[in-house]
């Protein structure tokens, strides 16, 4: 029956140096977090969002004042988990130039892409015909820097946010996912799957 905001205090004063708390949806708890993060401890949140800055945009709507959060914070990751083409039995395939520009590759940058197979005649022994063997993820990392901050602080819109990320060297999943589909780590059916999420 303890929620963390109840719990946050007697941890706090046992001096820990990193803090995790899974699934912030409360304003008291946030902002008690962000005192901590003041003090110097390192703190890690879970917070569901599609994209990197989505979710500092949710920290925002929890109403927590944008001038005590933004100072705070370092970095956020993103991630999907996507399944794995099996290496034995998929097979490539020549994309068509249109996919390949919506996708933003360059003609003449990728010969093939992977799928799995469409008409296997055998069973594959090592996926058993599912054309998909584990999963790995793919990551979008932004890394929090003053351009991002004053973006929080004066004009916490997600698109002004998209723009300063992009400054920031950040990448976005669907980049991510791609560049997985280009390697023959994934396919592009799956990558669409996972980001519709």
């Amino acid at each position: 029956g303890e929620t963390p905001f109840s719990l946050l205090p007697k941890i706090l004063r046992k001096q820990p140096d990193v803090l995790v708390v899974p699934d912030i949806s409360d304003k008291s708890t946030m902002e008690l977090l962000c005192e901590a993060a003041r003090e110097d401890h390192l703190v890690f949140v879970t917070i569901p969002a599609k994209e990197a800055v989505e979710s500092l945009v949710r920290v925002l709507l929890l109403k927590v004042p944008a001038k005590d959060f933004a100072p705070r914070a370092i970095g956020v990751l993103n991630q999907r988990l996507v399944r794995k083409l099996c290496e034995v039995c998929r097979e490539a395939y020549e994309p068509p130039e249109s996919l390949l520009k919506k996708l933003g590759i360059p003609a003449g940058r990728v010969d093939h892409l992977y799928r799995h197979p469409e008409n296997p005649e055998d069973v594959c022994p090592e996926c058993h015909g599912i054309g998909y063997i584990g999963r790995t993820a793919i990551f979008e990392l932004l890394v929090v820097d003053e351009t991002v901050r004053d973006v929080l602080i004066q004009q916490p819109k997600m698109e002004i946010l998209r723009k300063a990320a992009r400054k920031a060297g950040c990448r976005n999943l669907q980049e991510e996912g791609i560049l997985a589909v280009i390697k023959g780590v994934t396919s592009l059916p799956e990558l669409m799957r996972v980001l519709k999420q």
